[in-house]
């Protein structure tokens, strides 16, 4: 009898039911004890990566290239590796390197809007009733409805090609380097070096440090490291034949997804799970984006000669799906501008009652829930198809500017949350200083409640620091990467 070859790792059967039987532990432990459960998984998830990080960063050893594969691998060695990507090379996709810059700057415009909409972020004012903050919270949910499904799509989508490249040890050795470190470094220690910076902004009469790590941005590392190392811990040698599913078939998967994803939203667990937050669009959409990115590259779902990709989809129903997230869009607008019309709250109101008015979007409104699940089932299945085919139609070149702004952006989405929380305390130090009315803070957090003279000040401060955050941040990544010893290699 044939001696049977060895298994390369898990099937991909395990790896899945592995990662539904994780999730149902999270989520179940976390929906009976939230706030014990969230501190512990923080710090599973933390340690987890330190430990994978201390490991491959600095003890795991590469195999010799020449030394033997097991049977049945598809991953080749260093040098053979070289010798295929040179012979099979395909021309860049650009337009995902752009994708990815836009997708960047639209989580920064994101959490500047969370400066002015009194929630979300580091360092907030705008906490009460008004128009601004219904415009800005329809904003981010609808960012929060697919842009970071698109991250874990592109993401996933090289992942492929780096595994095949580099196998699994200097595969993992190169992901714990570039984002285990970073994330380990702002969970650690930069994240709450903000947080304390932050605090005489917020007039608090003493620093005081908060001892349990908070993730900010940097969620998004963390679990796409745990994506990447499951990929590489499962067996890839059987091939992946898949057809691109038809957007029927997204839509169905993003209805039940989004039902759930609402039913955790208004369930006891809160707004995080393991540092990610629990939103539209969120954290059960994750993996199936990110495998969708796998499977798109082991399929050539993004070549436009791949009759049943993704490409040709997006080219065949470009029409409708075009017109279903415009809908999409106008609806996510639209009520959240009505509410705060029927509740508004006038400065007067404010300084005579010392109070915000109602909460905004109450989890108990059924029809605010409705157009929250019919908007964003149709924005997370259809979104990413609709830029995905817009950025490859019009932006498939690139110039010096574009390779700057694509080489910074990941140093830009981990630097930004400093320069939008020094644009939004200088935005309140002018205030005052124009208007001579104090911007409290609520006792013992970075949030203002305080009902603004006009909220002109809030539309027009969002503006200028969206035009003046982004560049900033994209200067001062670009700087960081060029001029500090080993930022490259690592960022």
């Amino acid at each position: 009898m044939a001696e049977e070859a060895p298994s390369a790792g898990l099937s991909r059967t395990h790896a899945g039911a592995l990662l539904a039987v994780v999730y149902a532990a999270v989520l179940t432990s976390q929906v009976m004890m939230p706030k014990l459960f969230l501190f512990v998984w923080c710090g599973v998830l933390y340690a987890w990566v330190l430990l994978m990080t201390v490991w491959y960063v600095g003890c795991a050893k590469a195999p010799d290239a020449g030394k033997a594969k097991p049977a049945g691998s598809v991953v080749p060695d260093e040098g053979e590796g070289k010798r295929l990507l040179a012979a099979v090379r395909k021309p860049r996709m650009l337009y995902l390197d752009h994708f990815k810059t836009m997708l960047t700057m639209l989580v920064i415009a994101h959490h500047t809007a969370c400066c002015y909409i009194g929630y979300g972020w580091y360092y907030v004012v705008g906490g009460y009733t008004n128009y601004f903050r219904a415009f800005g919270g329809a904003f981010t949910l609808i960012d929060q409805a697919y842009f970071m499904c698109v991250f874990f799509f592109v993401s996933g989508y090289f992942t492929p090609s780096s595994y095949d490249r580099k196998g699994k040890v200097l595969f993992l050795k190169d992901k714990y380097k570039r984002l285990g470190i970073p994330f380990l470094v702002w969970v650690g220690v930069v994240s709450q070096l903000l947080c304390l910076l932050a605090q005489p902004l917020a007039s608090w009469p003493h620093m005081k440090y908060n001892p349990i790590p908070s993730a900010g941005q940097m969620w998004f590392v963390g679990w796409l490291l745990l994506y990447n190392h499951l990929y590489a811990v499962t067996d890839h040698s059987a091939p992946l034949a898949l057809d691109f599913p038809q957007p029927w078939v997204l839509l169905a998967a993003s209805a039940v997804l989004t039902a759930g994803s609402l039913g955790l939203m208004y369930s006891p667990m809160g707004t995080l799970l393991a540092y990610s937050p629990v939103s539209v669009g969120s954290c059960l959409f994750y993996p199936f984006f990110f495998y969708g990115g796998c499977a798109a590259k082991r399929n050539h779902w993004l070549d436009e000669a791949t009759r049943h990709g993704l490409t040709a989809a997006a080219s065949a129903h470009r029409g409708w799906m075009t017109a279903a997230v415009g809908v999409a869009v106008a609806g996510m607008f639209a009520y959240p501008l009505y509410w705060s019309h029927e509740h508004y709250v006038t400065f007067e109101e404010g300084a005579r009652n010392q109070s915000t008015g109602p909460t905004l979007f109450p989890t108990t409104n059924w029809e605010y829930t409705l157009v929250m699940f019919v908007c964003c089932t149709l924005l997370t299945a259809l979104m990413p198809l609709v830029q995905l085919d817009w950025f490859r139609r019009s932006f498939n070149a690139s110039t010096e500017l574009s390779q700057r702004l694509s080489a910074a952006s990941y140093t830009a989405y981990i630097i930004h949350p400093f320069v939008s929380v020094a644009s939004t305390a200088a935005f309140v130090q002018f205030y005052e200083a124009v208007t001579g009315h104090a911007v409290a803070f609520v006792p013992k957090t970075l949030r203002s409640e305080t009902v603004l003279e006009s909220e002109a000040w809030l539309w027009c401060g969002w503006a200028v620091s969206v035009l003046t955050v982004i560049p900033v941040t994209y200067l001062f990544a670009h700087v960081f990467r060029e001029y500090v010893p080993g930022a490259k290699s690592i960022l």
